[in-house]
């Protein structure tokens, strides 16, 4: 197995002390980057006129995520199509979603980019590595966020990738998806990251 500096993930996921490094998959898994997300937005916050996208879903198993409070696993969603999107919201049912945040409420009408798609692509996701992991190596992964580390929480990070098939918001920039997951009481954040 590789070592970490030969890995180029398409997503890193923090959880219980250790590090994962996530990358496409050939064989079928349930944990998966893009395709129509399942879940279920009941009231909330108002937004559109585009909707929010289904970035990803992690297995909890292959994460070591402990609480089945919702399921066996956890969809991840962003506004790509609202400009410098805050996004915070909480699982109310095993696949039911209440938006909790959202700015700006608006999204643009040709932001990111003409063309963008209403579902990313799928691909299937596996574990390439796993390694212990450090507070202090979140707070190097979410540097851009502005938020306060909490190492009981667990942090999604989805970097611009080739591999994705897409561009996240601007071909030019490297930009990467950054989620925090408070599996307790279901609630999660997200915002962007530029270098």
């Amino acid at each position: 197995m590789a070592d970490d500096s030969e890995i180029d993930p398409v997503a890193t996921v923090f959880s219980g002390g250790h590090r994962f490094f996530v990358g496409r998959s050939v064989k079928r898994s349930t944990s998966y980057f893009g395709g129509p997300g399942y879940d279920q937005v009941i009231d909330g916050a108002r937004y559109g006129p585009r909707r929010i996208h289904h970035i990803l879903t992690l297995n909890h198993n292959a994460f070591g995520i402990s609480s089945l409070k919702f399921g066996f696993k956890t969809s991840f969603y962003y506004g790509l199509c609202f400009e410098g999107c805050e996004l915070e919201w909480e699982r109310t049912h095993t696949a039911a979603m209440r938006v909790t945040k959202i700015d700006p409420r608006k999204s643009g009408k040709e932001y990111p980019y003409f063309g963008y798609p209403d579902v990313l692509p799928y691909f299937p996701l596996e574990v390439r590595v796993k390694s212990a992991a450090t507070s202090s190596d979140i707070e190097a992964a979410v540097y851009n966020t502005g938020w306060d580390v909490d190492p009981d929480k667990v942090y999604v990070i989805v970097h611009s990738h080739p591999d994705l098939g897409i561009a996240l918001l601007n071909p030019d920039a490297d930009v990467d998806l950054v989620f925090e997951y408070e599996t307790a009481s279901g609630r999660i954040r997200a915002v962007n990251q530029t270098d």
